[in-house]
């Protein structure tokens, strides 16, 4: 361990010299098999139309011993092996396994047995597809040993001895057997992964991440209860034995279902039918969704758990808050690293700065003289709780603001700006009607009412440009939650929108976070300058988890901040114009691309036609900060394996050769390849303390304690029913060989800068104030993806009558 006074434990630890203990079989698909599985495919990818991923979740269940399983490209080429297993598998049942999938489409595979055969693994063929079955390997080594973890009350006390299974899914893990919290059933977890970093692409390293899984156990029967935004998970077991793992059966809203049917639907039910056949008492779905706990006896022949996805069901009161405590945190952690003996934890080596070393109000950015007229579509609370809040920091009293205002009478402030006025005048309308219930019918006549009371409105507030609006929550509509269609309504009368929900719990904290909110849409927030050079800043991230792909930028250039947008026609512009202008973000959402390599291709050519520019246009340095997480099907030179020199790679080779290019990879912590972590502070044991800390190339900006984090960093889930959340932590690759180490600290050190730079209250923000603000851009156009999908059903509903 170090010994800095400050400094990160990461949860990971190097495993590229690691041999395992027990010997290992690897299968690899006969050259015959592959020509079988290419001639039924209907693709040339070698992917079976009937997904053979449902094969390798029956399979888990049926050989607990199979580590892993893989149909990817490289399989059906022979480079990688298909099955590794502790113990070789009957060839004959496998390839039953696969006939039986074909026989369920209508396909019949042909497969010769004799082809096929187990190969005891070696010095070279362990290192094949390590990042599958490696991490299966260290789970199943912790489970065998059966630990126990410990469950404490408020007073230390231990109240249970919890045992772990097997969870096979992505990633793969282990989870406690379930634990109740005043009825609210939730299980600790740990998952595993194998990753490299971006410099050491020749090493790899276990990541161990503690979790917790929350279940369902209220009766499923009303589609307002569900949502269509993504799948969710039914973990099954069959309990045969501590080793026969948990896997995750995918379920989806069934939007046809009709009164007394199921409101769910298995996404595949072969997979559950062919289960049952070794089960006395049938899985049933519908009967899971009427009595949930009936199935959550781990006693039974099979255990089916409900897994809580905010994303797929709304919250009810049988559901625990979000979040591990750090206590506990820590202990599942050092848990796992002394059950598998495992090598000293990575530690940073140098501390840059922290507990917000040198931070302090800042004015914030705006590129022009700035009036906003906002329509206050809020209660008349709503309304006084917000002057109240600005007339405090107008008055000097304490809160917590990130800058500062002066009240000018009748609900106008002047915010301290770093060049140019900026002042909003606030609107109240009591009373309003502008939010309604949407008829599924007809939805566009539902959102022409709603324009309608917009222009009504904007007759009487001249110059409206913005609108806050009071709305209640989603589970209190009759058919669809409107607030998409009423934001999609203002944005066709030019106005962008920021909504508060119905609620009488911390009024201050929402009614003013809306207006804060409000002004990130403007691309406003403070300046958080840590030198007033020249320079200029770029920020990319993309879209490539929506419909439509599409590369964004933001840049700080001269103490002003502009946007750019795939596929628009003003070029660089303000946020609010982009978004309205019908040039900007409408024109780009008409521009519609197909095919991988297409997006790729024009992602790629549009972002280093930028770059190209702006080392054109000026002779300063150029920064660029390149969101990794949402540009990784974009933009492939965020990649890991595109880094192992060192360098980033440009098609222009120019741009390569170009040292005032300065390159930044950013990567979150919700995503891949970062670790999770432990802080230590001599003389604190639990903290909440920022900083920016640096290890063998890369920096890591841990944040300031957020707004949601509100309880002390001692509390443990086990007696605390309230949301338990750490700081995040980024981390920061700068790319280049020719960059000394202070010029890149001296740049890491402003982007943490920008971290707390956002106008929220209370908070920073995950990513740094100019890349954060691009996320305007993506809820519009997540607005209008929802609203034409209902608008599309709606259409097709009605010429099938």
């Amino acid at each position: 361990m170090s010994s800095q006074d400050n400094f990160l434990e990461l949860m990971s630890v190097e495993v590229t010299n690691y041999v395992p203990d027990k010997p290992l079989y690897f299968l690899y698909c006969p050259k015959s098999w592959s020509a079988e599985v290419k001639k039924q495919s209907q693709t040339t990818n070698y992917e079976l139309e009937f997904r053979l991923t449902r094969l390798g979740e029956e399979l888990y269940q049926m050989y607990p011993d199979l580590l892993s399983y893989s149909f990817k490209h490289a399989v059906f080429q022979g480079k990688s092996p298909m099955f590794v297993s502790l113990r070789p598998i009957s060839i004959d049942e496998i390839a039953e396994h696969f006939r039986r999938h074909g026989r369920q489409v209508g396909k019949r595979l042909f497969f010769n047995e004799q082809m096929a055969e187990w190969l005891l693994g070696d010095a070279a063929s362990i290192k094949d597809n390590i990042f599958d079955w490696l991490p299966a390997y260290f789970a199943r080594q912790f489970v065998e040993k059966q630990p126990l973890f410990d469950v404490a009350n408020e007073n230390g006390e231990i109240v249970e001895r919890l045992k772990f299974f097997l969870v096979k899914r992505n990633p793969v893990g282990c989870m406690t057997e379930l634990y109740s919290k005043g009825g609210k059933y939730y299980s600790y977890g740990v998952n595993f992964t194998i990753e490299t970093f971006p410099n050491q692409s020749d090493r790899t390293f276990l990541f161990i991440k503690p979790v917790h899984h929350r279940f369902i156990t209220r009766k499923i029967n009303d589609k307002k209860q569900v949502r269509s935004k993504k799948d969710g998970s039914i973990f099954v077991r069959r309990n045969l034995s501590n080793l026969h793992p948990f896997i995750s059966l995918p379920v989806s809203k069934d939007m046809d279902a009709k009164d007394g049917e199921p409101v769910l639907k298995w996404r595949d039910r072969r997979t559950v039918e062919y289960l049952n056949l070794f089960l006395g008492k049938e899985l049933s779905l519908s009967n899971l969704l009427q009595d949930p706990m009936q199935y959550i006896n781990m006693s039974q022949e099979a255990t089916a758990c409900i897994l809580y996805n905010p994303n797929t069901f709304v919250k009810g009161n049988d559901v625990i808050e979000l979040g591990l405590g750090l206590p506990e945190r820590k202990r599942l952690y050092h848990l796992v690293h002394q059950t598998l003996d495992l090598p000293p934890s990575l530690t940073t080596e140098k501390t840059l700065f922290n507990r917000g070393k040198g931070y302090h109000l800042f004015p914030l950015v705006v590129n022009e003289p700035t009036q906003l007229d906002i329509q206050c579509h809020v209660s008349k609370v709503h309304y006084d709780t917000l002057n109240e809040v600005l007339l405090n920091r107008s008055n000097k009293k304490k809160n917590h603001l990130s800058f500062e205002c002066e009240s000018l009478g009748d609900g106008s402030f002047a915010f301290q700006a770093n060049q140019h006025p900026l002042v909003i005048n606030l609107h109240h309308i009591p009373d309003s009607y502008v939010v309604r219930e949407i008829d599924p019918a007809k939805p566009l006549d539902s959102v022409d009412l709603i324009r309608k009371y917009i222009q009504l409105t904007k007759k009487h507030i001249k110059n409206s440009s913005a609108a806050i609006i009071d709305i209640k929550e989603k589970k209190k509509w009759k058919e669809i939650d409107p607030k998409e269609f009423v934001r999609y309504a203002f944005w066709n009368e030019k106005m962008l929108s920021q909504f508060l929900v119905d609620d009488d719990n911390d009024i201050e904290y929402r009614v003013h976070n809306a207006l804060l909110d409000l002004l990130k849409d403007f691309g406003i927030y403070s300046g958080n300058l840590l030198t007033n050079d020249q320079d200029t800043w770029l920020f990319v991230r993309g879209n490539s988890i929506s419909s439509l792909p599409k590369v964004m930028i933001s840049r700080y250039k001269n103490h002003r901040i502009d946007y750019l947008l795939q596929d628009s026609k003003i070029g660089w512009n303000s946020l609010q114009n982009l978004v309205l202008n019908p040039d900007g973000l409408r024109r780009s959402l008409k521009s519609k691309k197909n095919g991988k390599e297409k997006v790729i291709n024009e992602a790629t050519i549009f972002i280093e036609r930028i770059l190209e520019d702006e080392l054109t246009c000026s002779d300063s340095n150029v920064y660029v900060i390149f969101d990794r997480g949402s540009l990784t099907k974009m933009y492939k030179s965020v990649d890991n394996n595109r880094l192992s020199d060192g360098n980033w790679k440009f098609v222009n080779n120019e741009l390569s050769f170009n040292e005032r290019l300065k390159i930044i990879r950013m990567t979150n912590s919700t995503q891949r390849g970062v670790p999770e972590y432990i802080s230590h502070l001599k003389g604190k044991e639990e903290h909440f303390i920022s900083g920016l800390y640096f290890l063998d190339g890369r920096f890591y900006s841990l944040a300031p304690k957020g707004d949601l984090i509100q309880e002390s960093p001692k509390r443990e889930r086990s007696y605390f029913d309230k949301s338990l959340r750490q700081p995040d932590l980024l981390e920061f690759f700068p790319v280049g060989n020719h960059r000394d180490l202070q010029e890149k600290e001296l740049s890491i050190s402003q982007l943490h800068y920008w971290r707390r730079a956002s106008v929220s209250f209370k908070e920073s923000t995950i990513a740094p104030a100019p890349m954060h603000t691009l996320g305007t851009l993506r809820k519009y156009m997540d607005m209008h993806s929802k609203v034409n999908k209902v608008f599309t059903l709606a259409e097709t509903s009605f010429k099938n009558k």
